[in-house]
């Protein structure tokens, strides 16, 4: 019974180290993550460039025990206020959360910038076959998700002296990136996003091969600049109705 009572205990010792351990080092590379983006993120802000873009590609999971163990997390994209106050920065925080348990943040990184700070969210619903872009003050990426979102857009735009970021979930296993570009164009042009004034920005050009391949553009020009004319603007949009200023685009 004593050597019995020895194992468990033993057991029970190692166990706690080897959880002890994982934390450890999960939380040192979402360290490492959120600070590699956050720089990245901060340096396209400060470009001093009219316009600036990055795809960012996030793994599919944090390695560990010499990559022989996978956790898998989500990125949370926030900023802070949710309302810009005048004449103060806007604070853009990148967070590496639990996916089972989002609000378990297991490291943190936030910047602040001089900018309009612009989130879009995508997520495709396989029940409702409904594929969604929508502005929200927190978005997730999620690169686990049953269509994954592995990439995320930044882009910088300066127009009339203001700046401005967005970040744009999505997933370069397929076009939607370059779709979510594009309907966020569309409704820039149709003001249909707070705090932006309505102009055709060409920060969301795409390459003109991709642009002539997306399903449902009416390209009538045969340009391959992939900055063609947005009018009228429904017949720009990747998915229906990108140009509505209600309810998001679906």
């Amino acid at each position: 019974m004593n050597l019995l009572i020895l194992v468990t205990a033993l057991f029970a010792i190692v166990a706690y180290f080897m959880f002890g351990l994982t934390d450890f080092f999960v939380a040192s590379s979402a360290t490492q993550m959120v600070n590699a983006k956050a720089e990245q993120a901060l340096g396209i802000a400060n470009s001093n460039k009219l316009c600036f873009s990055s795809p960012v590609n996030i793994p599919s999971a944090i390695k560990y025990f010499g990559g022989s163990k996978d956790f898998f997390y989500a990125m949370k994209i926030s900023r802070e206020p949710e309302t810009t106050v005048s004449g103060e920065n806007n604070t853009l925080i990148f967070s590496i959360v639990n996916r089972r348990e989002q609000n378990r943040i297991i490291a943190a990184k936030s910047i602040d910038i001089d900018a309009e700070i612009i989130l879009f969210e995508w997520s495709y619903d396989n029940a409702t076959g409904i594929d969604a872009l929508k502005q929200k003050n927190s978005i997730v990426v999620d690169p686990q998700a049953a269509n994954p979102q592995n990439s995320f857009m930044l882009i910088k735009e300066t127009f009339k002296g203001k700046n401005y970021v967005y970040v744009i979930s999505c997933s370069f296993t397929s076009d939607i990136c370059y779709g979510n570009m594009q309907d966020i164009r569309v409704k820039i042009k149709s003001g249909c996003i707070p705090n932006v004034e309505a102009h055709d920005s060409s920060c969301f050009c795409i390459p003109g091969g991709v642009f002539d391949s997306l399903p449902g553009i009416n390209n009538p020009i045969g340009t391959t600049t992939g900055c063609p004319p947005v009018d009228p603007p429904a017949k720009s949009c990747f998915r229906p109705g990108c140009e509505s200023c209600t309810g998001g685009s679906q």
